[in-house]
């Protein structure tokens, strides 16, 4: 792996990117990169490649490099931890091939009873695709069925240990249900696993004047 090497993936992916042509960028890669090489490249100096790589590991969406990208979360580069957040979500949405991932999205576009079914019908199909019951624990939560939710992200965390977004979830539950000290728990391991999560240190926040306030209440 050269650096010309190196400089024409970054040239070819921004090209493939500019034109939406995330097919095409597909094909290169497998015929060009393997998922090894591209991990290495997470450790390189250059914040620019490491965003190329980063972006292209989510493209092909194996699951080997999760814990590359898991690393690469606390990143100084803003940037680069966007990009590693943006391709550990293609990867646990892809992890089950291209039929059940359109379903898994297209149970975000439907009314509540509706997605729930077709969440139900996929986390029976595939027990241990962590994703279903993520997305199931969302919709249980927009519709304030905490405790269901709960059981839903116990599940993700089960199978997905640093599933960041079902530890946020989980301690947004807890917070909902008035058990501080547990939703900051869970606050503190989604941040430890990704310090710039959005909107969970406001979150901790406002648990903690709630908090404050109970003991005075």
């Amino acid at each position: 792996m050269s650096n010309r090497d190196i400089d024409r993936l970054v040239s070819r992916t921004r090209s493939y990117l500019s034109v939406y042509d995330e097919t095409g960028l597909l094909r290169y890669l497998k015929s060009a990169w393997p998922v090894t090489d591209l991990i290495k490249l997470l450790a390189q100096r250059d914040a620019a490649v490491v965003k190329v790589s980063a972006t292209c590991l989510g493209v092909l969406g194996d699951p080997v490099a999760t814990s590359a990208l898991l690393a690469s979360l606390p990143h100084e580069d803003a940037v680069v931890s966007t990009m590693a957040e943006f391709s550990l979500w293609s990867i646990w949405f892809k992890e089950r091939g291209a039929s059940a991932e359109s379903l898994l999205r297209q149970a975000g576009r439907l009314q509540p009873a509706e997605a729930v079914s077709v969440l139900d019908a996929l986390a029976d199909r595939y027990p241990d695709w962590a994703e279903p019951h993520n997305q199931r624990a969302i919709v249980n939560f927009k519709e304030h069925r905490f405790v269901e939710s709960i059981s839903d992200c116990r599940r993700v965390l089960a199978i997905q240990e640093h599933h960041f977004g079902a530890w946020a979830g989980l301690g947004q539950c807890y917070a909902r249900l008035g058990e501080h000290a547990k939703a900051l728990e869970c606050y503190a391991r989604a941040l430890e696993i990704y310090p710039r999560l959005s909107g969970i240190r406001q979150s901790q926040r406002t648990v903690r004047e709630q908090a404050g306030q109970t003991q005075f209440t």
